[in-house]
C-alpha cells in the first residue's frame, strides 16, 4: 500500500474510534452552561489533553506492554474485545461502565478520556505503530484530533443544522465500524 492509501486509511480508522460525533451531545450537555468562549476553550483544552495522551501511547506503548510482559498477540485480542464493546455500546446505546460525568470541574478531563482517546485508540495507536511504524499513526493522529477539534468547537453549530437525529445516526454507523475493527483485531489474533 503507497504511503498516501496508508495515510487515509489510518486517519478514517482513526476517526471512527475517536468519534466525536458520539461526544457532541454529552459535550453540549456538559457545558450548557459556558457561553461561546468558554466553549470553545474547553474543545481545545479538551483535544490537547486527548492528544498528549495518544502521544504518550504511540510512542511509548509498545514499552509499556514490555514493562508489563504483555505479548502482542494478547493484547490484539484484548484491544479488540474493548473496541468491540466500545462499538456495542455506541450502537445499541447502553454503557458497559459508569463514569461520572456531572462534575464540572472534571468536564475538559471527561471529554479527552476517555471520549477522545480512551481504550479503542490507545490499542489501534499501538497495533498501528508495531504494523506500520510511526510516521503514518502520528501523522494520522494530529489530522484526526484536529478534526474532531472542529467538531467539537463547532458543536453547538454542528446541533443547531442538523438536529440531534442525524448525530444519532452518524455515532451509530461509526460504532458499527468501530464493533468491525474491533472483530477484525481478535480475527487478525488468533490467524484467521
Amino acid at each position: 500500500m503507497d504511503q498516501v492509501a496508508a495515510f487515509v486509511s489510518a486517519l478514517i480508522y482513526i476517526f471512527v474510534i475517536i468519534d466525536p460525533f458520539a461526544s457532541l451531545p454529552l459535550f453540549l450537555t456538559l457545558t450548557s452552561k459556558h457561553n461561546e468562549k468558554e466553549l470553545r476553550r474547553t474543545a481545545r483544552d479538551a483535544v490537547l489533553i486527548a492528544g498528549a495522551i495518544a502521544l504518550v501511547f504511540l510512542f511509548a506503548g509498545n514499552l509499556i506492554l514490555s514493562v508489563l510482559s504483555v505479548d502482542f498477540k494478547s493484547f490484539r485480542i484484548g484491544g479488540g474485545i474493548v473496541l468491540g464493546l466500545l462499538g456495542l455500546e455506541t450502537v445499541l446505546g447502553f454503557q458497559f461502565s459508569k463514569n461520572n460525568r456531572d462534575e464540572k470541574s472534571a468536564i475538559t478531563t471527561l471529554i479527552a478520556t476517555p471520549l477522545l482517546t480512551g481504550p479503542g485508540l490507545i490499542t489501534a495507536l499501538i497495533i498501528m505503530v508495531g504494523e506500520q511504524g510511526y510516521a503514518i499513526p502520528l501523522a494520522a493522529t494530529l489530522v484526526a484530533l484536529f478534526l474532531s477539534w472542529a467538531v467539537l468547537d463547532n458543536a453547538a453549530k454542528i446541533l443547531r443544522i442538523t438536529g440531534h437525529q442525524p448525530i444519532s445516526i452518524v455515532a451509530k454507523v461509526m460504532g458499527l465500524f468501530l464493533l468491525a475493527i474491533g472483530v477484525g483485531y481478535i480475527k487478525s489474533a488468533v490467524g484467521f
